[in-house]
């Protein structure tokens, strides 16, 4: 998840999440999900305003995804762009932004002398176990998305995707650690896992991820890039 893979500078006052209060956030796109859910915890889990956090965006406008889509500018929030020639990665070594996580591509950010995780493994599972135990979410960033029309002609489309993609989690847990590289948690932290979450960590269906998907929806709306409030049952086919 790349909002754990978030790097900070060495000496730079911040160690906890609760630090990132009146600080500048590096992101590839301040708009992408992995932003959004950091936004949440900081608010869930700190009480913190849009206002609290200022942001930089580490991909050009040409490159963003939010600037395809026309996504408006966050209210309240003060965001910058890069300079020609500026990275994340330099501003953070610098000391010009306090905080940093990158794409992997062109807008990367990766430990350096001058920048290491903000989040040991330990930190990671304690703030998955706040979050899920606690708030009742999980910072999910990707999903299956199908036209309408399609699930319309056949609705049949929608339950098996579903049966497929179950089929490929139980997969992924017999395998697992040995095969468990891409899972939120691999290798060992599989036991810890099953251990705090129960054999199927991430329940599939609406009902068990009401609570998520209410929480991303409002924090978009908040954001502005969602125009209403969208009941939750409008997004999922229910036949």
């Amino acid at each position: 998840m790349l909002l754990f893979e978030l790097c900070v500078r060495p000496g730079g006052g911040v160690e906890h999440l609760a630090d990132l209060r009146g600080r500048t956030v590096g992101a590839p796109d301040v708009h992408m999900t992995a932003a959004v859910w950091l936004r949440i915890l900081l608010r869930e889990m700190h009480g913190m305003k849009l206002a609290d956090v200022a942001w930089v965006n580490g991909r050009p406008a040409s490159k963003r995804h939010s600037a395809a889509l026309g996504a408006p500018p966050l209210p309240d929030t003060r965001v910058t762009e890069l300079a020609a020639g500026e990275s994340l990665q330099a501003l953070l070594e610098s000391g010009r932004i306090d905080a940093a996580f990158g794409d992997h591509a062109a807008a990367a950010v990766q430990q350096s002398p001058s920048a290491h995780l903000l989040f040991t493994d330990e930190d990671v599972q304690r703030v998955m176990e706040t979050a899920m135990l606690e708030k009742g979410f999980t910072p999910v960033n990707h999903t299956i998305v199908v036209q309408q029309r399609l699930v319309e002609e056949d609705p049949t489309i929608a339950p098996r995707l579903y049966a497929l993609f179950e089929a490929s989690k139980r997969e992924a847990f017999a395998r697992a650690p040995s095969g468990g590289a891409g899972m939120a948690f691999p290798g060992e932290a599989i036991t810890w896992s099953r251990e705090v979450f129960g054999d199927d960590p991430f329940a599939s269906g609406v009902e068990p991820n009401r609570r998520m998907l209410e929480v991303l929806r409002d924090q978009l709306r908040m954001e502005g890039q969602l125009e209403r409030e969208i009941p939750v049952e409008e997004l999922f086919w229910s036949g």
